[in-house]
């Protein structure tokens, strides 16, 4: 083994001399001098050179034995420190050939982009480390645009030295210059060419890439990441639109009524990646993780996320509402950069797929340069088209996305076949009974409201067929209903698909063909039933119009049969005497009227048709008249006594609830295991809570809130938050049951969260962030105030807990920025002026919490 392990030292050694030797003789270094002033290059190059041959630790140690003084000391320099780690292994990976973009993203989670190996960084992430340098031989001269040289230095005043500022400008009109050639098209003064080729002459890039890499990292980026139209007129505005609508449909239609479009506030954020308003070293940082992600649609969810969280300021109407919105990046800081691509990416993950595959191409190709399938024009749809293929797809479910789909057809066309899980609400209660179509639709909400599914409408067909569809899909945006999506093509094109699928019956409930729509459009007799309807039409129609000849005068289509006795009359009438001719004109004159009479009796038959017809037709309309006044009348007669009903019981129910809430406070009290200096287990009492001296401010330090903590607290904020270690939590004495969970607000939001049992209190912790051990302190709440725990049979793990207020409550939660408590406020049973707060929570492990609950409040009654 040791002659193996010689043999292998010495390759080693004779590999990095070879190479060093190699690099000397490209470099032009002799053995005995170095060079005066070396580039980072080539001792870059060295260094990665001296470690290239060695694998191992002990080969390592060898080759640097046999080099000598100086192997050791790059050995020595190259050592990373426990906590370079991560740094070491980013530089490994990027000397590497064949860096992935993925294996860079996960070894950079948590840290940011060194600036030294940004540019490294951005060319594999803009997949050009392996390009030729096209460039090479290009000078600058005449051909160089006065506007893009007054553009160039405007940009590059940014991020250069006044020093280097004539080289940048000069650098950067070749590039755009042979770019406009490449792409067969002039610079635009629209366009933001030179804001978006100035980063990558910022500092730590100017040493690092060369001409060759900044064209070509440039074409990367203005063919991946930026928008082919971004005139006033284009229509990536109105993709963004729909994103918007989609996600938060009450800030889509705030910013419409103030005839605020996204042309006016987010077109330097499109056409430049916000290099026009963000500082240097922002866009720097934002391009990082723009490039990271590899989303080329990332550009639309950071401005969504901006615009969300300016929401307040356009809700409340401030003047100037385009000026405040479109310098939102300006106040954006390198620690804000990471935050808000972590949101950006969670907007990504809620929004779907469709979204993606439907405009992708009207984004970055071009209405006419756009393959495939018709295109879905974004400005001509009402809300975000979903494909038929995804409701089918695993009970209508995207990833992360369940959809809540809603059946709007009629209930005839229901009936003939339906989507099992679909929920059906009948257009035609819009028109003929709004007052219970109101009630359907706050039944829905309510029902999309428990789910928490993104309800998606389905329609008989497409919008433009079904204009229906589109007066529901509009009600419930106006309504502010998030992720509103329509099924694109409809239930017709839904059916088609399964009947390529050769899955109709199978996936369809109900289906009848005899009554199905789609069916009997593509059943072959039926189609002949149709035509024979329209060649019967046809047959018909020299008869009717014979009919209206005769009408008009008697006059036969035969002419000639029917002028002949007329001509030869008045042949003879030239040829006759006087007293002949008047005989030829009466008989003339006779045979005319004999002719007249049956045409005018055709005529008043014809008359009495259509009269008979129509008193028939008010005959029916007044029989249907009396019917229909006579069903609503029924109806509302109907309707009163339900509602006088539902009055009388709601009365009744109050009563006895107030008569059982009476006699559970009277029966508590009497309680024979309880003393008389002990109150019930509802009742309100703050003498005789434990820790009420630390309760009435929130937090303090030695508070029975670091009492229950113990070690576990890590920090306090100057706010007073109170930080905690996660890992700690389940070893403090105090503490007998922690439960991962996530508190569900009014509004469909969710926050990771943690609920913490004590024998005594309720505690509820706030995550930091996700996949961090860190949580804050939110509220402490005695376990003796709670009043109802429910949970639904349908959502098991929806579990509600409803506490009467009594002042004894630690509640820190509006020092959470902007997380405000989720509680409710309601009266007191029977009237009674008691206030209650309810919180919801998503618990995986719900029936170990309310078994943990209904122990721990047990014992405290028998304490």
């Amino acid at each position: 083994s040791s002659e193996i392990e010689n043999s292998f030292v010495e390759a080693v050694q004779s590999n990095t001399q070879q190479q060093t030797k190699n690099l000397m003789a490209e470099f032009s270094i002799d053995d005995d001098g170095d060079l005066p002033t070396p580039s980072s290059e080539i001792e870059n190059k060295l260094a990665a050179s001296s470690l290239a041959g060695a694998a191992g630790e002990a080969a390592a140690e060898g080759a640097s034995s046999a080099k000598g003084e100086q192997g050791t000391e790059q050995t020595e320099e190259n050592t990373p420190a426990e906590d370079d780690q991560w740094l070491a292994h980013l530089r490994a990976e990027l000397d590497n050939s064949f860096a992935d973009v993925e294996t860079i993203r996960k070894i950079l989670h948590g840290h940011k982009v060194p600036s030294e190996l940004r540019p490294k960084i951005w060319k594999v992430a803009l997949s050009v480390t392996s390009k030729p340098d096209v460039l090479s031989g290009q000078k600058g001269g005449a051909e160089a645009n006065a506007e893009l040289r007054r553009a160039c230095s405007a940009a590059a005043e940014r991020y250069c030295e006044a020093s280097t500022l004539d080289a940048v400008v000069e650098e950067m009109e070749i590039i755009l210059t042979f770019f406009g050639r490449a792409r067969g098209s002039d610079y635009d003064t629209a366009a933001a060419w030179p804001e978006l080729l100035a980063p990558f002459f910022s500092e730590g890039l100017a040493s690092g890439l060369t001409r060759g890499d900044r064209y070509n990292c440039f074409y990367s980026l203005m063919s991946r990441y930026v928008f082919r139209a971004v005139s006033p007129t284009a229509s990536t505005y109105a993709v963004f639109r729909l994103l918007l609508l989609y996600h938060d449909p009450e800030l889509c239609n705030a910013l419409d009524s103030r005839r605020i479009g996204p042309e006016k506030y987010a077109a330097t954020w499109f056409r430049s990646l916000f290099a026009c308003v963000a500082a240097a070293d922002v866009t720097g940082a934002l391009w990082d993780g723009i490039f990271l992600t590899g989303d080329p649609m990332i550009m639309l969810y950071l401005a969504l996320v901006i615009l969300v969280n300016a929401r307040d300021l356009v809700l409340q109407g401030s003047d100037d509402i385009t000026a405040a919105l479109t310098g939102i990046p300006t106040a954006l800081s390198v620690d804000d950069v990471e935050d808000l691509i972590s949101i950006a990416e969670h907007y990504s993950a809620q929004t779907p797929q469709a979204f993606r595959t439907t405009f992708h191409a009207e984004l970055f190709l071009g209405p006419t340069r756009a393959p495939g399938k018709a295109n879905v024009a974004a400005k001509t749809v009402l809300c975000l088209p979903i494909s038929v293929e995804t409701l089918l797809d695993a009970r209508s479910r995207e990833g992360n996305i369940k959809y809540f789909v809603v059946d709007c057809r009629t209930q005839r066309e229901y009936d003939a076949g339906h989507l099992p899980h679909a929920w059906h609400l009948d257009v035609q209660l819009m028109f003929e009974s709004p007052a219970l179509f109101k009630q359907e639709v706050k039944r829905l909400e309510e029902a999309v409201d428990a789910t928490m599914h993104h309800p998606c409408f389905l329609g008989a067909g497409s919008v433009e067929q079904d204009p229906h569809v589109g007066m529901v899909v509009s009600h419930f945006l106006q309504r502010h209903q998030k992720y509103v999506s329509v099924a694109h093509g409809g239930f017709e094109a839904l059916h088609c698909l399964l009947d390529t699928l050769a899955t109709t019956a199978t996936v369809l409930d109900g289906h009848a063909p005899a009554r199905c729509g789609v069916c009997r459009a593509q059943d072959p007799a039926a189609k002949r039933e149709s035509e024979q309807t329209k060649s019967g039409a046809t047959s018909l129609a020299p008869v009717a119009a014979a009919a209206a000849a005769a009408a008009e005068g008697g006059k036969s289509t035969d002419a000639p049969k029917s002028s002949s006795p007329r001509l030869s009359l008045l042949r003879r009438a030239f040829s006759q005497e006087p007293n002949e001719k008047e005989k030829i004109e009466k008989e003339k004159e006779k045979s005319d009227k004999e002719k007249e009479k049956p045409a005018e009796a055709e005529k008043e038959k014809e008359k009495e048709k259509p009269s008979a017809m129509s008193a028939k037709l008010n005959e029916w309309a007044s029989i249907w008249k009396e019917k229909k006044s006579s069903a609503a009348a029924i109806l509302k007669e109907k309707s009163a006594q339900y509602s006088a009903s539902l009055k009388e019981k709601s009365k009744v129910l109050k009563e006895k609830l107030k008569e059982k809430a009476d006699n559970f406070r009277r029966d508590a009290s009497n309680a024979p295991y309880r003393s008389q200096d002990i109150p019930a287990m509802f009742s309100i009492d703050d003498d005789d809570e434990p820790d009420s001296e630390g309760a009435s401010a929130p937090g303090p330090r030695g508070s029975g809130v670091e009492i229950d903590l113990g070690s576990a607290v890590l920090r306090h904020t100057t706010k007073g938050q109170i930080t905690v270690d996660l890992g700690l939590l389940r070893d403090q004495p105090a503490i007998k049951h922690v439960f991962m969970c996530n508190e569900v607000y009014t509004d469909g939001y969710m926050y990771p969260s943690h609920l913490v049992f004590t024998s005594t209190h309720i505690l509820k912790l706030r995550e930091l962030r996700v996949g961090r051990d860190e949580a804050v302190f939110l509220s402490r709440r005695p376990l003796r105030t709670i009043t109802k725990i429910t949970a639904k049979k349908k959502h098991p793990n929806l579990v509600t807990l409803v506490y009467e207020q009594d002042g004894s409550h630690e509640d820190m939660s509006e020092l959470f920025g902007s997380a405000v408590a989720n509680t409710i406020e309601g009266e007191g049973l029977a009237g009674t002026e008691k206030r209650f707060l309810m919180e919801r929570f998503m618990i995986p492990e719900a029936d170990a919490a309310k078994e943990a609950l209904k122990t721990l409040v047990g014992a405290l009654r028998q304490a």
